[in-house]
Order: C-alpha cells, then structure tokens, then sequence
C-alpha cells in the first residue's frame, strides 16, 4: 500500500499525488476568493486575492510536498532571464499587431477612441496600464509557474515511470499539460470549441518553449504580452473579458469568425494567424542558440534535475573501503 502513494527511491509522493494535492489545495483557494466576491469585493480584489492564495499553496506544494527547490521551476533569474522574458514579451506584441492590422485594414474593426489629450489624462491613463501590468504579469508569472513549471515537469516524471519512450515522454506531457490548459479557461464567458482548441495550442507552443530553454523567463513573456497586448494595447477582449483600460478603443464590425467576437481573437482566426507567428518568430530564435537537444529536456529526467533529491547508492555500488588503501607518493630525491 506504502508503494502506492510512496516512491521509495525519492522518498516523496509519486507524481500523480502530487498533482492531486496541488488541484484540491488551488481549489479551496479558488471557493475562498469566489466567497470574497461574493461578499462585496470587487473582482479585481478578488482575482488579486485569488492569485497570491494560489502562488503560496503552489509554493507549499513545490518546495514542500515536490520536494524541489522553487528556482528550479524556470527561475534562475540572471541577464539572459531577463533578455528571453523581453524577447517572449516582443514576439507577442508583433504577433498581436499583425493580427490588429490585418483587422483593421480589412474593415472587421473600427477603432472609437484613443487616450484623451492633455497631461493629467495621460499621465492616469499610464498610470493604470503600469498597474495592469503588473498584474498581468503576476497572472502569467503564476499560470506558468502552475502550467509549465508544475504540471508538466511531474507528468513527465509520472510519464516517465511507466517506461515510455524517450520522445513519447516529454510529447506526453506536453499534450496533456496544453489540454489542462484549455480546461482551465472552458468555463469563460463566450467560449468556444474554437477557442478550447487555440488556447491548447497556445499551451502547447508555450510548453515546447520551455521544454527547449528549460526556463520560465520566455514562456511567462510570451503569455504576459500576448494577454497584455491583445488587451490592454490594441483593446480585444482577452479570453472572454474585458482588459479595462487600454490604449485603443475598438468597436468589432462583422466576421466573428475572424475577430472571435465577445470572447476575442482567440476565439477566432485571427488567433491562428498570431499562433502562426508567434511558432514562426520562436522557431527561428531557438534554432539559433547552440542548444543540442535543449536543457529543458534533459531537466525532464530524474537524472539531471536538480532540484530532486538523488536516491541513495545501492550498497552493492559502494566501494569495498576493506581493499582500497591510499596510493603513496614515491620518496624525495
């Protein structure tokens, strides 16, 4: 019975548990903030409330019941963190302007305003877009950390106990990480079958993107500016919300196939074509880093992670200390 929940060579809970352990301690973080709502406070408040709820039973679990180091997650913060985090961020944000170009120029929307003239107004309106930034970002730094970070490292681990191939593994988790993912925005306003689909695929290319880098910083910018340019920047509604304050003000015309309608371009084609791009312009910059085999993947395998703790030698591997005697350096001339 032991061995069912117990993996004897670690010392911890198998993957499986872990993963059950992390769903039902979100979930009463999740009916706490729903009750917090309930009770006059605002949504924002709420989501915020939600949010570090989650990111400190996240942290239990990982450092705790996972039995790793949090940085070993995809947060070993240096220069290169910070360039791929901005890079991710970039590669959105065009992603995002292509598919607002194309939207305009074809006439499927119509911009209604832009931020109102004048210091004072300009300066509130900067003003705000820092704080939904800044919650944007803590959104996305979290949503990976859960989704990339969590999920996908211990389903490979899980994968990896039932001897799946050394490529089947990691395509394992990554397809059942990605359709986690879609699950987890289902239950949005004006959501779609399409909408699932894209937003597993967005998943997907994400999760390979960790995978390749082995690190967080570029997955949580490509999910950061992906949110906040579709949002905050170019006014669509982000996965069937609306984003608040935004530096353009748009009002759809037709084509929700295109558009994705209440639910926003990722409900419609315009979101394959910015999947399109973000697959493009992340292809061609990690084939151009001398990565063989990417160390994310190698971080997949109980080998090389190091934020697992090593099962101890096998007695028989020990050295017979009986018959080693220490080799003694010949006599000064």
């Amino acid at each position: 019975m032991k061995t069912i929940f117990l993996n004897a060579e670690e010392h911890r809970l198998r993957a499986g548990w872990r993963i059950l352990a992390l769903f039902l301690a979100t979930l009463v973080a999740s009916l706490a903030s729903a009750q917090l709502a309930k009770l006059g406070a605002g949504s924002t408040l709420a989501w915020v409330a939600y949010l570090i709820m989650a990111s400190a039973v996240l942290w239990v679990v990982v450092t705790r019941i996972d039995r790793r180091p949090w940085r070993t997650l995809g947060f070993e913060i240096g220069r290169s963190w910070w360039t791929d985090l901005a890079l991710g961020f970039g590669a959105s944000l065009v992603a995002m302007a292509l598919v607002f170009a194309v939207s305009l120029v074809c006439g499927w929307v119509q911009v209604d305003g832009r931020p109102r003239s004048g210091a004072s107004a300009g300066i509130v309106l900067w003003g705000v877009l820092a704080g939904q930034l800044a919650l944007a970002a803590f959104s996305a730094t979290y949503e990976e950390a859960l989704g990339r970070g969590f999920l996908l490292r211990n389903l490979s681990e899980g994968f990896e106990r039932r001897r799946l191939g050394s490529r089947m593994v990691p395509a394992g988790a990554l397809l059942v990480s990605s359709l986690l993912f879609g699950l987890m925005h289902a239950g949005n306003p004006h959501a779609t079958a399409l909408s699932f689909l894209e937003l597993v695929l967005f998943g997907g290319l994400v999760g390979w993107v960790y995978l390749v880098t082995g690190s967080l910083a570029m997955p949580i910018g490509l999910h950061l500016g992906w949110n906040f340019a579709m949002g905050n920047v170019f006014g669509f509604p982000v996965s069937g919300a609306t984003a608040g304050a935004s530096v353009m003000i748009l009002r759809q015309q037709s084509r929700p196939l295109w558009t994705g309608g209440a639910f926003g371009p990722e409900a419609g084609l315009s979101g394959l074509l910015a999947l399109l791009v973000l697959l493009i312009l992340m292809g061609f910059q990690l084939s151009t880093r001398s990565r063989p085999g990417g160390p994310g993947i190698g971080l997949m395998h109980a080998g090389s992670d190091p934020g697992r703790r090593a099962a101890p030698p096998s007695p028989a591997r020990l050295p017979d200390r009986r018959r080693w005697r220490p080799r003694r350096s010949p006599p000064e001339c």
